[in-house]
């Protein structure tokens, strides 16, 4: 469920804040034809909030634009002679679900070869800081905004409080 997590804060807030691309072809774009070689600036925290970005909405109907990790969650029943087991397994935002938006790491032949190492590291160190620690941000901590430039990072600080777990 940490990877449901981590999926839904890269989709909202990663690394990458755009994407500039440029048409090698004459493209039309509602009814607009761009000649070859015009540039174009993706927002793509905003293409994955749109209707047909191929993001599910959340078990209760949450849409795209609203933070949900458990869109990425799908559950299983298992019956064991009536013995019935809940599992939930992670749905990997891709192509191949339907998701037609890039995360963080890139997407089709340009994917980021370390991914799933990245990926595993952050879910473990995640697993690892929750499992030990009790966290808090100060209540007189102010309120964070997005810097976006050619990545996307915090304006400020963010001060977390650890307590070890006895």
């Amino acid at each position: 469920q940490l990877r449901a997590f981590f999926y839904e804060i890269n989709r909202l807030h990663g690394t990458a804040p755009s994407l500039l691309i440029e048409t090698s072809q004459p493209v039309e774009v509602a009814g607009i034809t761009f000649p070859e070689g015009t540039s174009f600036y993706l927002a793509l925290r905003m293409l994955g909030t749109l209707p047909g970005s191929g993001i599910p909405n959340g078990p209760n109907g949450e849409s795209p634009a609203t933070f949900c990790s458990q869109r990425w969650l799908v559950r299983q029943e298992e019956d064991h002679k009536n013995n019935i087991n809940t599992k939930w397994t992670v749905i990997k935002p891709s192509a191949k679900i339907g998701v037609k938006m890039s995360s963080g790491f890139g997407t089709g032949v340009r994917i980021c070869p370390g991914q799933d190492l990245a990926e595993l590291e952050v879910v473990y160190c995640l697993a690892c800081l929750l499992k030990n620690f009790d966290m808090n941000i100060p209540q007189d901590h102010p309120p964070v905004e997005w810097i976006s430039s050619f990545t996307q990072s915090p304006d400020k600080d963010i001060k977390v409080c650890l307590k070890p777990r006895l």
